[in-house]
């Protein structure tokens, strides 16, 4: 069922469409189907063909929009998710340094790939500021007394306040109700200058008290005024966006028509080579050569899509790695633990890049272990290089594994026994661990600024958490069940001064959360390999449908042809455990994965 089928047969009154792994390259022609749901809410574009979206999305009123794993221009769709107006979830395959970008440029989103953003809150230095207000006012009051109305009149504003946020508003109306907050909290400064007036001259307090209240009423119909609305979303903003819009329009045709004319003139300067070369070949060959040499340089020009076979190479360095393992003589290449980290991002980054590439020109995406060799070949070009080189890693990735996560991550994606995807995990809890230290030190030190919090947050991280903090931390991020088991391996840890190192400690939960997902990959792994005799990390279509036989999932011919499309689009043959594994754990039933729900 194509995607006009799919769209036609759905309700009218619809709030959702789903069209994840449907290979769409394009939807400039799906917006206009899209605008006919006049209740629709969330768009599901997950795992398609996608570089950009449209320029025609402020048709389209949605809130929620899931574009991730595409392979999407990032400047370009950034530019057109701006016309969605109503648009406060998003669901995007992003790099960490984009997520600035995108608050800037979507002031209006509330939450990115599940987690909350700009989230509206009272800031600190604010309530710092009110608490250094009230202090003056006692001194001039001499009132001591006033303290505990101040702590009590404090609670009650907060407590309001985080009531009203807790439900799911709009932005511009959570941003009124702390308008409200703040204007709440100077109440009680105002009516104790209003009272401390009284007592010096009443005249003056009475003119006060009125300037106090009408200054009260007007706020209080502005801020319900704001909060009676719906939206706010002005005609002249659409006409700005209109006009900005025609305004690049025109010069990216300027640009296109520079570039179409520069593209000319290279294809002229190059045909002018290309026949001096004819010309000075004849000279020296005979009459048949030219026409050859001709095809040789035209063959030459065209791009080589074609994989360069590294088994060979790969058996070798296997070989040279296990006659070197054990022998003394071994330590002497092995890689300096920063140095093979920086290393293995390297090759991270390249494969990324690598697996896009291999996306545009319809070829099989490779296993870790295969690009390792690709990768090789690439920045070395000699076989006995790289032959050295991949043995080299191969070892010190065996050595070092016990001393870092990231290395033994690495090694057992190499090996297969781990999905490729799990790596970007691991950097989300390293993030997490950070960000739950930051939070916790500003509920523990309130009247802190913003400064001091970020110096002391880099004291502790660069050196030790107390193990209250470690607990802290750990019953935030897991389920009591797994938190018992995490506090138990970190209280046999040797403490020194009843604190634990920081780095010592995310050691601990990214080991803890690497022995949870292979306990998840356990049981598939093991038909994997049954299936994958030869151990080469990928499988064939047979294979693929050997395996999926061989579970309990009970999938039709139907669903398993679906999978083969998703995962082997251009029928290459060859389809990696990640990918497996990836495709997997994002399809369920009733809330579970099907990679759980194998036996």
């Amino acid at each position: 069922m194509n995607v006009e089928q799919i769209l036609q047969g759905l309700n009218p009154n619809t709030t959702n469409i789903n069209l994840e792994f449907r290979q769409l390259d394009s939807i400039n022609n799906l917006v206009e189907n899209f605008a006919r749901f006049q209740r629709l809410k969330y768009i599901n574009l997950q795992g398609n063909q996608l570089t950009q979206l449209s320029n025609n999305l402020a048709i389209l009123f949605i809130e929620e929009l899931d574009i991730s794993q595409n392979p999407l221009d990032f400047d370009i769709v950034i530019k057109q998710l701006q016309q969605l107006s109503k648009l406060t979830k998003l669901h995007m395959t992003i790099k960490p340094e984009e997520v600035q970008i995108i608050q800037e440029n979507l002031p209006q989103l509330r939450f990115l790939n599940n987690r909350e953003i700009n989230p509206v809150v009272f800031k600190q230095k604010d309530l710092e500021q009110y608490a250094i207000q009230f202090e003056k006012l006692i001194e001039i009051s001499k009132d001591d007394r006033l303290r505990n109305l101040f702590d009590e009149h404090v609670k009650n504003v907060m407590k309001d306040l985080s009531l009203r946020l807790s439900k799911d508003l709009p932005i511009f109306k959570a941003k009124t109700h702390l308008l409200r907050a703040k204007y709440a909290l100077q109440e009680l400064n105002f009516n104790m200058i209003i009272e401390y007036t009284q007592n010096l001259d009443q005249k003056m307090s009475a003119i006060l008290q009125m300037v106090h209240d009408d200054h009260a009423n007007i706020f209080k119909e502005l801020t319900n005024i704001i909060l009676s609305q719906d939206s706010i979303n002005p005609v002249s903003q659409y006409i700005e966006k209109l006009e900005k819009q025609e305004l690049l329009i025109k010069q990216l045709e300027s640009d296109l028509q520079e570039q179409q004319q520069t593209i000319q003139m290279c294809q002229e300067e190059n045909q002018k080579y290309l026949d001096l070369i004819i010309r000075h070949g004849k000279t020296n060959y005979d009459s048949k050569q030219p026409q050859q040499n001709y095809q040789q340089q035209q063959q030459a020009l065209k791009p080589n899509n074609k994989k360069i076979d590294t088994s060979v190479i790969k058996e070798k360095s296997l070989q040279n790695s296990q006659l070197n393992e054990g022998s003394q003589l071994s330590t002497a290449k092995l890689i300096p633990l920063k140095l093979l980290k920086e290393q293995i991002q390297e090759i991270y980054d390249s494969k990324t890049k690598y697996d896009l590439k291999c996306q545009e020109t319809k070829q099989a995406r490779e296993t870790m272990e295969q690009y390792m060799y690709t990768y090789l070949n690439q920045k070395y070009g000699l076989k006995n290089i790289i032959i050295e080189q991949a043995s080299t890693i191969i070892q010190s990735v065996k050595r070092l594994s016990q001393e870092d996560n990231d290395i033994c991550v690495f090694g057992k994606i190499l090996r297969n026994e781990c999905d490729e995807e799990f790596r970007f995990v691991q950097i989300q809890v390293k993030q997490t661990i950070s960000e739950l230290l930051r939070m916790f030190l500003r509920q523990k030190n309130p009247l802190k600024n913003m400064t001091d919090i970020k110096e002391m947050w880099n004291q502790k991280m660069q050196n030790y958490l107390s193990l209250d903090e470690c607990q802290e931390i750990v019953n935030y991020m897991y389920n009591q069940e797994d938190s018992q088991v995490l506090l138990q391996k970190l209280s046999q840890i040797k403490l020194q001064g009843n604190k634990l190192e920081y780095c010592q400690f995310v050691m601990q939960i990214l080991d803890f959360q690497l022995f949870t997902h292979e306990k998840y990959l356990q049981k598939f792994l093991k038909l994997f390999r049954q299936v994958d005799i030869e151990k080469k990390g990928y499988l064939s279509d047979v294979q693929f449908r050997q395996l999926m036989n061989t579970t309990n999932l009970n999938l039709c011919e139907e669903e398993i042809n679906k999978f083969m499309c998703i995962l082997d689009p251009f029928n290459n043959q060859q389809m990696t455990f990640s990918s497996i594994v990836s495709l997997l754990s994002s399809v369920g039933r009733n809330q579970v994965t099907l990679l759980q729900k194998i036996q």
